[in-house]
């Protein structure tokens, strides 16, 4: 089964101010606390950059998602 997962270029991760995400195809993406509260999503045609500097500091998560599968990572702000 193909996975995203290698395919995602994500950095830096921990971030302190602009986090990268590099993928081949379309995707959206959804940033939420640790409680589950959305912060910050967006739709991309290969290329983001989802702007950290004024997100308290601590751990999110980050979902990425294409038509056929759904990628999460822990994402550490400081």
């Amino acid at each position: 089964k193909y996975s995203i997962e290698n395919k995602i270029r994500l950095f830096p991760n921990p971030v302190s101010n602009w986090l990268n995400i590099n993928y081949e195809q379309p995707f959206s993406y959804f940033l939420s606390n640790d409680i589950g509260q959305q912060i910050k999503a967006g739709k991309s045609e290969g290329e983001a950059l989802i702007d950290c500097r004024t997100l308290p500091q601590g751990i999110y998560i980050l979902q990425i998602a294409t038509k056929n599968q759904v990628f999460t990572k822990k994402i550490i702000v400081y």
